[in-house]
C-alpha cells in the first residue's frame, strides 16, 4: 500500500498499517527481514477478509504466522497471508483448534506449505492460493484433531464445504 495513501488519510490504508504494526510487523520493501511484510496487496486481501465473526482476517493470519513460522523463509509471503486470511475469515476462533493449525504450519513450514499449495493448484481447478490455501489448512487441521478417531464424524471437525467461494459469498 502506497504510503502516500496513509499520508493522505485513507481510512483503510491506515487501518491496515496499524493492524500489522499492532502485530509486531512493518510494511515495506525488504522481504529479507524477518518483521517486514513487503506483500502489500496480500495484507490488502486479508484485511478485506471480513465475516460476520471478524471484521477483518489480517490479525488472525499475521498472530498465526508469530505464533508458527515466525522468521522461516516465506512466512510472510502473499500465498501465507492470502491462505490465513481466507481460512480466518471462514471458520470462527472457537471453531478453530489454534493449537492444530500452529503444528501444521510449524511442520510443513512456509515454504513446503506454499508448495503443497501451489501442487494442489496444479492438478485441480487452478484456484487462486487463497482458495487452495485455506482448504489445505482445513484437510490438515481436520486430521490433527481427528487423531486416530474413526469414522467421518469427530468432535472440532471443520465443515470444508463452508469454505467454498458460494459458501463464503466473495470470488477474490
Amino acid at each position: 500500500m502506497p504510503q502516500a495513501r496513509v499520508v493522505a488519510g485513507d481510512r483503510e490504508a491506515q487501518a491496515i498499517l496499524a493492524t500489522v504494526e499492532a502485530n509486531g510487523f512493518v510494511l515495506g520493501a525488504s522481504p529479507d527481514d524477518r518483521d517486514t511484510v513487503s506483500a502489500i496487496r496480500a495484507t490488502e486481501q486479508a484485511y478485506s477478509f471480513s465475516a460476520p465473526h471478524r471484521p477483518e482476517s489480517l490479525s488472525p493470519a499475521l498472530q498465526m504466522i508469530r505464533e508458527s513460522v515466525y522468521g522461516r523463509k516465506g512466512s510472510l509471503d502473499a500465498g501465507m497471508l492470502q491462505a490465513l486470511g481466507r481460512f480466518f475469515q471462514t471458520y470462527s476462533d472457537e471453531e478453530i483448534n489454534a493449537e492444530a493449525v500452529k503444528a501444521t504450519l510449524s511442520e510443513f513450514g512456509p515454504l513446503s506449505f506454499l508448495g503443497a499449495v501451489s501442487e494442489k493448484q496444479a492438478v485441480g481447478k487452478s484456484l487462486s492460493k487463497p482458495w487452495t490455501g485455506a482448504p489445505l489448512l482445513a484437510e490438515e487441521h481436520n486430521r490433527r484433531v481427528r487423531a486416530g478417531r474413526k469414522g467421518p464424524h469427530f468432535a472440532g471437525k471443520l465443515d470444508l464445504s463452508r469454505i467454498t467461494r458460494k459458501a463464503v459469498g466473495d470470488d477474490k
